[in-house]
């Protein structure tokens, strides 16, 4: 309900700012608060608005003075609500000002408040909005503490650029940009600041920060107010990540731990971990009593034995059992805490404080998981491929369970693991070098490492590199997936920290040491494998429709980062030095991967594309995806946003040219002609360069030198929907893109050269029986059946198969898919853009075979029912299988239809309708999880 001051409106842009106050916690300041808020101000009273709201408990005398304070513009709302987030984000509605100003009731705000926040809006633009500092008020020894570490806390955020600096006890934000980004979402309680912050970062908004306090914000120190606030910020916390794994607004928070140590876990994973800490205790007590004058080993047995009783209850109960010893570890923390606010010893308080937060956040995130969550093994998108890297400031690529929260000392962020600790990695089959490094906070010693072990098995001594600050080893992988590395050590002791310490690590690095081994069913393909192919994809230049193509010729253990969203520039990290290539890159790395890789066969391949047409095209895709404020237009943009890295030039030339930050478009013109002579030279290099607006041409150069299958139709990918054409634009557009470009446009003329220079050789080696100058679809047509006809000659060399198989992760000998994918632990292909699939495969003679496929759950019911299939010309029925569970597709072959097969290669066209995918721009028909054929 709402209590309405007056029924007269506000005048249309009379009001300037509004200001939000909730009264959930007011702390007996609530009066006091809108008092200020209302009759104090120095800012003209007409230009801003109040907005309170209050919980239908409100009584009615507080009810009436506060409504003695508004004037008619005002509102006093009520809700049914207990939350100061809910009660903001409802009253928020009501907003007249071209500002909002986030405060709390219990912080009481200086005469020049207001008239200060806007002299800051005013003059920060470019701020999307900004918290302020505020004044301690602290009436008592435990309040001093408080104020004293969330003034701390507070102060860091501001000062670090990365943190989230949305802080409600004085936030303002522009009314349009807070809507925009979603608002406060009341659901995920006192995180939703945190939260409201990661949007903003998401939607390219700066978040500002004014050092100089106009409020004074009232801490009381009491303990049951502390504790509500806590539980209530860690279980919004924990739900946020347990709702919305696929949000990307989760790169802006560390992973928590409790994820990893109760979500993704199974009993077992409980069982190892206890296992470890019972040999580890048996180990510690037999040195404790050996080396008494070795400090490592006087942790006290008591703390040892705790934790591995911990551990086998964790074991043995599952969430709830965490949850329980949690909540005993508050209720410990807190009578220490007590006893030393007792003594008055300041220091001690301080300490014992923040341990006992550190209890309440952990609490309050396993009572929520002990309640929603049920234990699962590992189900996280992962890429299985050759390499990979975790390192603590990010949510990929490795599962940890042991090991605290994210740290930083001297700017150096690290995670420590617990004394015994484990890691899971995903490793395709091969020997595997891992390399685990940790801060110089700990130095290692051989005696200290207890034990280290992979997948159960202690790893060999011979295989073990021991330095001060790292760890170098080597396994052999016997099976593509998960593998758990564990080890033991002896705790580290350090001052002040009850936490049984094992190492700081700021690393863990693994990759491949052979060559890859393939274990798929299906063969390895028909490309040429003698040597290492880079595929150099310059942005807006048909670099995505040529990818897939080269990606399905080769397996993906063959391909550096096989999966979709993974192929820039960091990437390259997680291959030191590339000792061991792969078969095939491709992606974002310009010259960066020709600098690193020791290889002298090393077969680089391009496109190109007109440099204005591109560019233009550029600037609609970034805008398409967020990148580019949608208010810029493209000359805007040209005058103030690029940078070098949007030059062709760019992707041609060492990193040395990238250091350049430089966003004036004049500069970025002068640093790319000076690049010119380095990235013509590197061009020069190439084995083929193709270019975009001759791209069957290029497809066809591709396929004669990688001797991978074009398609028959080429199906155009991550095309621009909406954008101008390079003919439409102005003169006066057109020749300023073509003067900042000038060095784009030189070599795109060299690429020119270099192309017609290739397709010249390639058609002078075709046979004479095609012509002095055939087509582009007569070379199409004669390089799609020499492949076929190598197939079929591969084929008749082997023994006769009456079963195959294909994965996602296979070689596809056709055309029409998208690229590899994760979703939920299954890799997959969608078909598209085009309805018909296409895709070949040797059956050999004559015979029966029954044909199954797989489908992805995602896969649309319309499209399933609409599926169409012909193999060799010949239509056959298709019928729906879900006797398993699962959607499959199955289809009987008869021999007749297998007999028309050209050189016993059947053709397979498989026809279903597309759609757009959900929040992305692909067209997507059937989610593809595996094919079989089956001789009867």
């Amino acid at each position: 309900m709402s209590i309405e001051i007056h029924e007269q409106a506000p005048a249309i842009g009379a009001i300037d700012v509004s200001i939000i106050v909730p009264l959930e916690s007011h702390r007996g300041q609530a009066l006091a608060c809108i008092k200020q808020w209302a009759l104090d101000q120095t800012y003209p009273r007409e230009r801003y608005q109040i907005l309170v709201a209050a919980p239908t408990s409100l009584d009615q005398r507080t009810a009436q003075q506060i409504r003695s304070y508004l004037k008619p513009w005002d509102w006093l709302d009520l809700y049914r609500c207990e939350h100061d987030i809910g009660l903001m984000a409802q009253v928020a509605a009501r907003a007249k000002g071209r500002f909002l100003v986030f405060t709390e009731s219990h912080c009481l705000p200086q005469s020049i408040a207001i008239t200060h926040l806007m002299e800051i809006a005013t003059a920060r633009p470019e701020w999307a909005g900004f918290s302020s500092a505020s004044t301690p008020i602290a009436p008592n020894f435990l309040s001093e503490i408080e104020a004293d570490i969330y003034g701390r806390d507070i102060h860091a955020k501001f000062m670090d650029d990365s943190a989230l600096k949305v802080v409600d006890q004085c936030f303002l934000i522009r009314k349009e940009i807070y809507f925009s980004c979603g608002g406060f979402e009341p659901k995920y309680g006192h995180f939703a600041e945190w939260l409201l912050g990661a949007s903003l970062r998401r939607d390219g908004h700066k978040i500002g920060v004014d050092f100089k306090p106009v409020i004074a914000h009232l801490y009381t120190g009491n303990q049951a107010e502390l504790k509500a606030f806590t539980l209530d910020f860690a279980r919004g916390q924990i739900r946020f990540f347990d709702e919305n794994p696929d949000d990307s607004r989760l790169a802006s928070f560390i992973r928590l731990p409790e994820l990893d140590e109760i979500c993704e876990r199974i009993p077992a994973d409980f069982y190892d971990m206890a296992s470890l800490r019972y040999s580890a205790l048996k180990f510690l007590v037999v040195q404790g009593f050996q080396n008494r004058g070795n400090v490592q080993t006087h942790v006290a047995k008591l703390r040892l034995v705790i934790d591995f009783l911990e551990w086998g209850i964790k074991w043995k109960v599952g969430p709830k059992g965490s949850s329980a010893l949690a909540s005993l570890a508050e209720i410990n923390a807190r009578l220490r805490m007590n006893l030393t606010i007792l003594r008055a010893d300041r220091a001690a308080t301080r300490e014992a404080y923040i341990n006992w937060f550190g209890k309440l956040v952990r609490q309050g995130r396993l009572a929520y998981l002990a309640q929603t969550i049920r234990p699962r093994s590992h189900q996280r998108n992962l890429n299985f491929s050759r390499s990979g890297k975790w390192r603590p400031d990010s949510n990929q690529r490795a599962e940890l369970l042991g090991f605290y929260e994210r740290e930083t000392v001297a700017s150096k962020t690290f995670c420590w693991s617990m004394q015994c600790a484990c890691v899971y990695l995903p490793l395709h089959v091969g020997r595997y070098r891992i390399v685990i490094e940790w801060e110089n906070v700990r130095q290692m010693t051989a005696p200290e490492l207890i034990l280290l072990e992979c997948d159960d098995v202690r790893v060999a001594t011979s295989k073990i590199a021991l330095r001060s600050t790292s760890l170098l080893l080597e396994i052999d992988s016997d099976f593509r997936g998960w593998h758990r590395l564990a080890w033991s050590v002896i705790p580290f002791i350090a001052y002040g920290d009850r936490r049984l310490l094992g190492l700081p690590i700021s690393q863990i690095h693994w990759f491949a040491l052979d060559t890859a081994v393939v274990d798929s069913l299906c063969d390895t393909g028909l490309a040429r494998q003698d040597y290492v192919n880079y595929f150099l994809h310059v942005p807006k230049s048909a670099g995505t429709t040529t990818r897939l193509l080269l990606d399905n010729a080769f397996n993906a253990s063959v391909i550096f980062s096989p999966y979709g969203g993974s192929y820039y520039q960091q990437d390259l990290l997680d291959n030191p030095k590339l000792e061991h290539p792969y078969l095939l890159y491709r992606g974002h790395f310009g010259w960066h991967l020709p600098d690193c890789l020791p290889s002298n066969n090393l077969n680089v391949l391009a496109i190109m594309r007109e440099p204005v047409d591109r560019i233009i095209s550029k600037f609609y895709y970034d805008q398409r995806l967020g990148r580019i404020n949608p208010n810029l237009n493209l000359m805007e943009w040209l005058e103030h946003d690029i940078n070098f890295s949007h030059t062709a030039i760019s992707h041609f030339t060492s990193a040395m040219w990238q250091k350049s930050k430089s966003c004036e478009s004049d500069s970025i013109r002068i640093q790319s002609l000076k690049a010119f002579p380095e990235a013509a030279a590197n061009l020069l290099t190439c084995q083929i360069v193709g270019l975009t607006e001759k791209l069957e041409e290029t497809i066809n150069l591709f396929a004669w030198e990688l001797g991978f299958l074009p398609p028959l139709l080429t199906a155009h990918n991550n095309n621009n929907l909406n954008r101008i054409a390079a003919k439409d634009i102005s003169a006066r557009l057109h020749a300023k893109i073509s003067h900042l470009f000038e060095a784009d446009i030189a070599l795109y003329q060299q690429c020119i050269t270099q192309f017609e220079l290739a397709h010249a050789r390639m058609v002078k080696a075709l046979p004479h029986e095609l012509g002095l100058q055939p087509e582009t679809t007569v070379i199409r047509a004669w390089l799609r059946q020499c492949y076929i006809e190598r197939m079929a000659n591969k084929a008749a060399a082997s023994v006769a198969r009456t079963q195959f198989e294909w994965h996602p992760d296979d070689v596809f000998h056709g055309e029409n898919l998208h690229e590899r994918e994760l979703d939920n632990g299954n890799i997959l292909r969608w078909t598209g853009p085009n309805q018909t699939t296409r895709f070949y495969i040797p059956l050999g003679l004559p015979r029966k075979w029954i044909f199954r496929i797989r489908l992805h759950p995602a896969t649309p019911d319309t499209h399933i029912s609409a599926t169409t299939l012909q193999i060799n010309g010949c239509s056959i029925p298709v019928d729906l299988d879900m006797t398993s569970g699962d959607y499959v597709l199955v289809a009987s072959i008869p021999h007749e239809t297998v007999a028309i097969a050209e050189n016993n290669v059947s053709m397979v066209e498989l026809t279903a309708p597309v759609v757009r995918g959900a929040g992305e721009f692909r067209l997507l028909g059937l989610g593809l999880l595996h094919m079989s054929w089956l001789a009867e």
